[in-house]
């Protein structure tokens, strides 16, 4: 199909002003709503790293109440770290970030049982935070 003489001598002089293109106040508009955008960006990402952060040490902690629980459950049932009263890890802080504690209640819920609530504790944006686990065992049940 071809273009007929008189459209393209039309076309070509039209003026500058009737051409399509952003002006100024539209580039300015666009620039002031992506600085909004940016902003609130950067005003989300320090606190979806901190709650990344305190779920990964959550999920550490819980683990080592796990650990420890297991350890406590496979001792003797009159050994010194099940005697009643509270117990502190002689390794504290594990890791350089966490504490870990039992706390050994004789004849709970019944007589010949302990109860066992052992606790992690560690520290997140000024803020303490802590798993705990608790079991039970009783004499001769192993």
């Amino acid at each position: 199909m071809k273009t007929h003489p008189r459209r393209i001598a039309f076309m070509a002089t039209r003026h500058a002003s009737d051409r399509r293109g952003f002006t100024l106040v539209e580039m300015m508009i666009a620039l002031v709503l992506f600085g909004v955008g940016m902003v609130a960006l950067a005003q989300v990402l320090p606190n979806g790293l901190s709650v990344r952060d305190k779920a990964r040490r959550m999920s550490v902690a819980t683990s080592m109440a796990q650990e420890e629980v297991e350890r406590l459950r496979n001792l003797p049932f009159n050994h010194a770290d099940l005697g009643p009263g509270n117990h502190a890890d002689p390794d504290n802080p594990v890791d350089n970030a966490f504490n870990r504690s039992w706390v050994v209640q004789d004849d709970t819920p019944v007589p010949d049982m302990k109860r066992i609530a052992v606790t992690v504790t560690f520290v997140t944006d000024s803020t303490d935070s802590q798993a705990v686990m608790t079991t039970m065992i009783a004499r001769g049940l192993r």
